[in-house]
């Protein structure tokens, strides 16, 4: 026996339409939410834990590590690139306002191998910066550049 329902009027004939695309669109989000990287890189916060960190990078897996230098914090992140950034976001009050300036904003970045992270990398800032680059490698060879060229031209 066919199945006579009464003809739909334009206006629910809209909201079929619309709730079939809302539906799809839902569809659609949830797969590619799915299938992005970034959804199952969830960022590890290791505090100061320095072998946490270590472990998390030598997977290449999302981290960061704090540490704090008289009330200066250095962060150290990685994450799927296999690249470590290192950079200052808080200075401590006793530092002097040409040195924030200096050094804010400023980051490097040092890439790695999977499985062939270098924990030396987060020994210090400048631990390991011979592999970095980017603008606080430069301010920090700018500073020991000037450095040593102060301590050459003392008075013996």
């Amino acid at each position: 026996m066919p199945l006579n329902y009464p003809p739909l009027d334009s206006r629910s004939r809209i909201w079929i339409l619309a709730g079939c695309i809302i539906g799809l669109a839902v569809i659609i989000g949830g797969i590619l939410l799915f299938l992005s990287p970034d959804a199952t890189d969830i960022l590890q916060d290791c505090g100061t834990d320095k072998s946490c960190f270590a472990e998390k990078a030598q997977r290449c897996e999302s981290a960061t590590l704090k540490e704090d230098i008289a009330g200066t914090t250095v962060v150290y992140l990685t994450g799927e690139d296999c690249v470590l950034i290192k950079r200052f976001t808080t200075f401590g009050p006793s530092e002097p306002s040409e040195v924030r300036r200096f050094f804010d904003q400023r980051q490097m970045r040092c890439p790695y191998e999977r499985g062939n992270f270098n924990p030396t990398l987060i020994k210090s800032i400048v631990s390991g910066i011979e592999q970095c680059e980017g603008d606080l490698k430069d301010a920090i060879y700018e500073v020991q550049y000037a450095q040593r060229l102060a301590q050459e031209s003392e008075p013996y």
